[in-house]
């Protein structure tokens, strides 16, 4: 019987090994919907070995990987952390912030109605290019 750091230990093992089997089932069936790996690697600035270890489980991506994986799979950034294993610390608003209150609305937003799809997919590319400068 072990101590009870051993089965902490054990148990941080599992836990990253789990989020990092999620991790790479979803990065691998995303990287086959795009057909390439290679040019997958090179949109987010990794070579194509790092992330064959990222598919293979053998690695995770680390935070600013995982926000180049968001960026080039139009995903949300603590989506990719949370399957990473990473615990994203939220950035609080003040209620009246202006980015609040976009995000409160597009929350809102009937996504059913092919009109909004394509209205926030070009908020979501200004905001991208935005971001790069």
């Amino acid at each position: 019987m072990g101590t009870l750091s051993d089965h902490l230990t054990h148990l941080s093992s599992t836990l990253i090994c789990m989020s990092e089997s999620t991790l790479s089932t979803w990065l691998e069936r995303e990287i086959r919907k795009r057909g390439n790996l290679s040019t997958f690697a090179e949109e987010i600035g990794t070579s194509p070995s790092v992330v064959s270890r990222w598919v293979r489980g053998e690695r995770r991506p680390s935070p600013r990987h995982c926000d180049n994986i968001a960026d080039v799979l139009m995903v949300d950034r603590d989506f990719v952390l949370d399957l990473a294993g990473y615990r994203p610390t939220e950035e609080k608003f003040a209620p009246d912030d202006l980015r609040e209150k976009i995000a409160q609305r597009v929350r809102r937003v009937n996504l059913g109605n092919p009109q909004n799809v394509i209205i926030l997919t070009g908020i979501e590319q200004v905001l991208k290019e935005n971001i790069k400068r």
